[in-house]
C-alpha cells in the first residue's frame, strides 16, 4: 500500500469518522485531552512550607502523649501521623470514623478545637485504666456515667499534651470544655468554614485505630504567620540577664581602628613612579584635623599629636552616624 490516498479512500475515511467508525489505529493516533481535575471546595488557607511545619510540629504531640499513655495503661501504644489535610468543616467530622467519641476543647483564645478517637480505642483504654487486660473487642454502645468520666480524663491528658505542642508552635494553649458521642451534636463552626484534618494512627498489640485533631482555620489564624517563621523575634520576651551578657561580650571584641590625615586615588602609574623625597598633595588644608574610624567606619574628628614618646591623636568631636 503506497502511502497515498487515492479519492475514493479518502471519501470513505471522511464517511466513516461522520458515522463514527473510524478504523481503531486511526483511533489510537487521536491526541489525548490531559485533564486535570480541581476541587474547588477544597479550602487551601495554608502554604505547604505551613502545612509542613505544622505537620512536623505534631510529631512532639504523638511522642509525648504516647510515653504518657503507655505509662497510665502500663501498656505500650504507638502514636504517628498519618496526615494533614486542609478541607471544609463538613468534610473533616464526615472523615471521623463511626463510632467515635468528640473532645471539644478551646484555645486561649476561645476558639473551637476537636480531638476525636474510636469508640472501641476509647472502651478499650478505659478498660484497660480500670484494671481489665483491654482486649475485649466492643460493640458500638453509649458510653455508662463512670465511662464517661474516665474518658474525660483520658482526653484531659490526651489535651494537656496538645497543649504544650501548641503552646511551642503557635503560642495558644487548649482546654478540654466537653465530650461528646454524635458528630450531630457538635456545633463548633459552619459546614462550610476551611479546616484542617490532622489523623493519628494508633497501635497497641498490632491492633490500630485512629485520632483526629480537627480544628477550624479561625481557631490558628492569629498565629499561622508563626508557621512561617515570619514572627521569628518580633514577641521575644526581652531577658535582661541575656541582654547584658550579651552587651558584655560585644564590648569584648577587638576591632581594628585607625587614624587617616587624608586620601587621594592617583593612577597607577603616578604610585608606581614615586620614589623617596616625593610629595603627595592631599588636597586639604594644613591645619584640618584626622578621622578616626572604627574598622572602615569614620567615627570622631581629632587633631595629631603626642603622648610621652608615642604618636597619639586626641577626639574632638564625634561624626554625626549614617555619614
Amino acid at each position: 500500500m503506497t502511502g497515498v490516498l487515492s479519492n475514493e479512500q479518502i471519501d470513505a475515511l471522511f464517511s466513516a469518522a461522520n458515522e463514527g467508525s473510524l478504523p481503531r489505529a486511526e483511533r489510537e493516533r487521536a491526541p489525548r485531552r490531559r485533564v486535570r481535575e480541581i476541587d474547588f471546595l477544597r479550602p487551601a488557607k495554608l502554604q505547604p512550607d505551613q502545612l509542613r511545619r505544622l505537620e512536623h510540629g505534631h510529631d512532639g504531640f504523638c511522642r509525648s502523649a504516647a510515653i504518657r499513655l503507655s505509662a497510665e495503661l502500663r501498656q505500650t501504644i504507638s502514636l504517628e501521623i498519618l496526615g494533614l489535610e486542609q478541607v471544609a468543616w463538613s468534610a473533616a467530622l464526615a472523615q471521623a470514623p463511626q463510632p467515635s467519641i468528640f473532645a471539644i476543647a478551646e484555645t486561649s483564645s476561645e476558639t473551637p478545637v476537636v480531638v476525636t478517637a474510636e469508640l472501641p480505642l476509647v472502651l478499650r483504654l478505659i478498660e484497660r485504666l480500670l484494671g481489665g487486660v483491654g482486649l475485649a473487642q466492643h460493640e458500638r454502645r453509649e458510653l455508662t456515667e463512670i465511662e464517661a468520666a474516665v474518658a474525660r480524663r483520658l482526653f484531659e491528658r490526651l489535651i494537656e499534651e496538645l497543649s504544650s505542642t501548641w503552646g511551642e508552635l503557635l503560642g495558644m494553649t487548649l482546654k478540654l470544655r466537653a465530650i461528646e458521642s454524635h458528630d450531630q451534636n457538635i456545633r463548633v463552626s459552619l459546614p462550610s468554614e476551611p479546616s484542617l484534618a490532622l489523623t493519628i494512627e494508633s497501635r497497641i498489640e498490632g491492633d490500630s485505630a485512629t485520632l483526629s485533631i480537627l480544628f477550624p482555620y479561625h481557631s490558628i489564624e492569629a498565629a499561622a504567620d508563626r508557621l512561617s517563621g515570619t514572627t521569628v523575634g518580633r514577641d521575644a520576651v526581652q531577658d535582661p540577664e541575656s541582654e547584658a551578657a550579651l552587651a558584655r561580650m560585644l564590648r569584648e571584641v577587638r576591632v581594628p581602628a585607625r587614624v587617616e590625615v587624608a586620601s587621594v586615588e592617583l593612577p597607577l602609574e603616578q604610585v608606581l613612579a614615586l620614589r623617596q623625597g616625593d610629595v603627595v598633595p592631599l588636597g586639604v588644608p594644613a591645619t584640618a584635623g584626622v578621622t578616626i574610624f572604627a574598622g572602615d567606619i569614620p567615627l570622631y574628628c581629632g587633631s595629631p599629636g603626642r603622648f610621652g614618646t608615642r604618636r597619639a591623636v586626641s577626639v574632638e568631636s564625634s561624626l554625626e552616624r549614617g555619614r
